[in-house]
């Protein structure tokens, strides 16, 4: 079988699964299988339902995806795995996606949890990400697509120090211009609109 994620950040990833207690790593095959469905259908966009047979039955890695969700094994890796940021700036800003119609409703009133909300462009959810100078993710928060960049962006800072932070007129308040002074991190005297 040919694997999109490369040997060496398999080994990476695989010391890192076998670090957290409440997963199983004996079958090392069938584990990355499903690392590389769930990459497959991240990358892609896919449905579930679409994902292609190789990696197993789709409800299988779908409910494997979901319990690793609940229990926070991906944070965790995501966590882990950005070691080695350039720590020279940090960007944060944020985006809005499509949402399918049939990503909503999994229970009712559960808009949040999901991060889903309704706008103009109908269902959205909105991606708020912190990246090093290199433009590496080290840190995302995902909201209902009608919230505010600014709502987000303490979050995103928090244990964030010795670096310039840069950011767009979506964060332009006092408010965390103070923060942003407190926590001693730097930010540019000069700001620039684009």
């Amino acid at each position: 079988m040919n694997y999109y994620i490369k040997q060496e950040e398999w080994e990476r990833i695989l010391v890192k699964l076998k670090a957290i207690p409440s997963i199983h790593t004996k079958n090392e095959t069938t584990l990355r299988n499903f690392i590389e469905g769930v990459w497959f259908a991240a990358r892609s966009g896919c449905q579930w339902r679409l994902l292609p047979e190789r990696y197993g039955s789709w409800r299988a890695v779908h409910m494997r995806f979901k319990e690793w969700s609940d229990k926070g094994i991906w944070k965790q890796l995501f966590e882990s795995m950005h070691i080695e940021a350039d720590r020279e700036a940090t960007m944060i800003d944020a985006t809005i996606i499509r949402a399918h119609a049939c990503s909503a409703g999994y229970k009712k009133d559960s808009g949040d949890q999901e991060a889903l909300g309704r706008s103009r462009g109908g269902f959205t959810t909105k991606i708020h990400a912190l990246v090093d100078a290199l433009g590496n993710p080290l840190k995302f928060i995902l909201t209902a697509g009608q919230r505010n960049d600014i709502t987000q962006a303490e979050a995103l800072l928090e244990n964030v120090a010795n670096t310039v932070v840069i950011a767009d007129k979506g964060y332009d308040s006092n408010a965390l211009i103070e923060a942003i002074k407190k926590q001693k991190w730097f930010f540019p005297t000069k700001c620039v609109n684009f």
